[in-house]
């Protein structure tokens, strides 16, 4: 029997403020160099960092390299946040025109409807030209950060572009110096400043490297973090700390899904970032149960009138429906199941219900009503103790 959870709009301080950093508990630093620099990846496998939402084998070493194979698109980051800082790396494009990008100051999880953090975005871009953007080193805030350019954009966007062109094409490697301070970032493409901006927000947060369409490599990534001579940042200035989500799609297949019966399996397509469904939609089921625990989806009809449902403790448990948006806009879920007890936050609405007789544990479930095609994304969860 299903069970459709009322909706009912109260103030609900557990979702916005019950978390848990977990930036405290950080690997320890790397031994530092004489010129003050640690290196931010061992050369051996991922530690110190974390796989937002991207694919197993999306990042692998190779040669001393970082290797990205570009799929799906999404973000690796640090696993813990840093304020001040001098950052360089190298990078190399292995395909003509390929993309990819370094964030500063970032998030933990990415932005609504997006693959990408709200962050800084270091351009690392290759042999794309025109007047709004360029492969030598843009500096530009996106999903919700702030910046002010060293240079008016033409368009007025918060975008800086490079002063001179210094990037060499693919497959040779670059070289950037990125340095945060008191709030600026400034870029230095192969040996000289080109890019800069002022005014940052947020000012701290953590530093991630884009997987975006084709393979990219990485090497000698490492950190020097500088003194600050500013008081403690304000909440506003903070990105939005590690809380321990961790994404149960992995934008390449439906590997962590429960294989569904080939007639109800073609409903279903991995693309990329994005889960699509044909509705009506049979429950797509996680491998794994969860009893107590937070849910984050993203969700948008993208054809007809299709209404989303999530679930949690299986067919018998905890389940919401997402009423489509105009535009094809994208909507998030935040749902907390804890005991007997559910609360649901839809776009800012707050709602709470109580769950009678659901199992202790189950499955999360994807599924769609009505009739059009729904996409999904952003599927994360946590674990309550």
């Amino acid at each position: 029997m299903i069970r459709r959870t009322p909706l009912l709009f109260v103030l609900l301080a557990a979702l916005a403020c019950r978390s848990t950093s977990h930036d405290a508990a950080s690997p320890a630093p790397a031994i530092v160099d004489a010129e003050g620099y640690q290196l931010l990846f061992n050369g051996v496998d991922l530690s110190g960092w974390v796989n937002v939402n991207t694919a197993p084998g999306t990042w692998t070493w190779r040669d001393g390299m970082l290797v990205c194979s570009g799929k799906p698109t999404g973000v690796l980051r640090s696993a813990r946040m840093f304020q001040d800082f001098e950052l360089q790396l190298e990078y190399r494009h292995m395909q003509a025109g390929g993309n990819a990008g370094v964030f500063v100051m970032s998030d933990a999880i990415t932005a609504v409807g997006q693959p990408f953090t709200r962050s800084h975005e270091v351009q690392v871009l290759d042999g794309t030209e025109s007047p709004d953007y360029t492969s030598h080193g843009d500096v530009f805030a996106i999903h919700g950060a702030h910046l002010t350019p060293d240079r008016p954009h033409p368009k007025g966007w918060e975008r800086c572009l490079p002063s001179e062109r210094r990037a060499k094409p693919s497959p040779e490697w670059n070289h950037y110096k990125i340095t945060c301070r008191n709030g600026t970032l400034k870029l230095a493409v192969n040996g000289a400043e080109v890019s800069g901006a002022s005014k940052l927000s947020p000012q701290r947060g953590y530093i991630c490297l884009e997987s975006e369409g084709s393979e990219v490599h990485f090497r000698n990534v490492r950190l020097k973090e500088l003194p600050s001579n500013r008081m403690q940042l304000s909440p506003s200035m903070v990105a939005t700390a590690d809380q321990g989500f961790v994404s149960l799609y992995n934008g390449i297949d439906l590997n962590g899904w429960r294989p569904l019966a080939p007639a109800l399996s073609a409903a279903w397509r991995a693309q990329d970032w994005r889960l699509s469904a044909a509705v009506p939609a049979s429950p797509l089921w996680s491998t794994r149960d969860f009893g107590d625990c937070e849910l984050i989806v993203d969700v948008r009809a993208t054809e007809g009138q299709a209404t989303a449902v999530v679930h949690a403790r299986g067919q018998s448990g905890f389940e919401v429906a997402i009423e489509p948006k105009p535009g094809n806009a994208w909507s998030r879920v935040r749902a907390r199941i804890e005991g007997s007890r559910a609360s649901v936050d839809i776009d800012g609405k707050l709602s709470t219900a109580k769950l009678e007789q659901a199992p202790r544990r189950g499955p999360i479930g994807l599924s769609g009503e009505g009739a059009g095609r729904l996409e999904f994304a952003n599927v994360y969860v946590r674990e309550l103790p």
